[in-house]
């Protein structure tokens, strides 16, 4: 009678090892064979070009983002690309273990050095803040899309609603290329530690930046590019969100204050180059 288990095969009483990770594809091979294939396969698995693959592996070891050693068992390629097809297609710990043929604890251990190494990777680690209030839009104000309203002047509060649609706009066109790119960020992030779930944003944004200035003709990229434009004062569009809603009056018309001043000095200077 033959008895299985993840471990070990038990034949007439005696007790024969079998290697959990025994596929004849490990994770170095698998990553070596997407770098010198078709090159739609890396960018099917991490959402990057074999150039930019490789250029993102100099930066990081180079400037000692992460540290690589002669005894160390998983290089920088490998533990790059773990990293990248997490992120690309939301994989879990044990599926990537299963893909690289590695322990749970090798994986965790490499994709938290190569996540650290992709949030400081411009030299300067972004402090994630909350921050205590949200600068809504005036009451009343108009919207004027793009290229309407020409041959009148804006006054202030006009302006920065104008401004202030368009720049949340651009905000959205953003989180909706990261979140297409990643797919990790498109559910909760299976991680208790709030730290480790702030990591795993940091680093999507980092990669994003990156692609942007190394990648511009992405498919992801020229998506967005081709969309027109709309603002929320004019398509219906969702109510704005309340972030750290203010409670002390003071706060609210120091706020208050803060937007006048900066719809005024919108309005100022865009008189001055006409």
């Amino acid at each position: 009678m033959l008895l299985f288990s993840l471990e070990a095969e038990r034949y007439d009483g005696s007790l024969i090892k079998i290697s959990c990770r025994n596929s004849d594809m490990p994770g170095w091979k698998w990553v070596q064979e997407l770098i010198t294939g078709h090159p739609l396969r890396i960018l099917e698995n991490y959402r990057i070009t074999v150039d930019n693959f490789m250029r993102l592996c100099d930066v990081l070891v180079g400037n000692n983002y992460v540290l690589q050693n002669p005894h160390k068992h998983v290089l920088i390629e490998e533990a790059l690309g773990m990293t990248l097809v997490m992120l690309s297609h939301s994989m879990r710990t044990r599926v990537v273990g299963e893909r690289f043929q590695h322990s749970m604890e090798t994986i965790h251990r490499n994709v938290t050095e190569v996540l650290l190494g992709l949030c400081t990777l411009d030299g300067t680690h972004i402090p994630a803040t909350m921050v205590p209030g949200f600068l809504a839009l005036f009451k009343g104000g108009r919207n004027v899309r793009v290229g309407q309203g020409r041959g009148r002047s804006q006054v202030p509060k006009e302006l920065f609603n104008t401004r202030h649609s368009q720049l949340r706009n651009i905000i959205e066109r953003f989180f909706s290329v990261l979140k297409q790119r990643f797919a990790y960020l498109r559910g909760s992030v299976p991680y208790s530690y709030m730290q480790m779930q702030i990591n795993f944003v940091i680093t999507c944004c980092a990669l994003h930046n990156f692609l942007r200035e190394n990648q511009p003709l992405d498919d992801h990229f020229m998506m967005y590019e081709q969309e027109r434009m709309q603002f929320e004062g004019e398509c219906g569009g969702p109510p704005y969100p309340q972030i750290q809603p203010l409670t002390s009056p003071q706060e609210i018309e120091e706020w208050k204050g803060m937007r006048e001043e900066m719809a005024n000095q919108m309005h100022a200077a865009s008189r001055r180059r006409k």
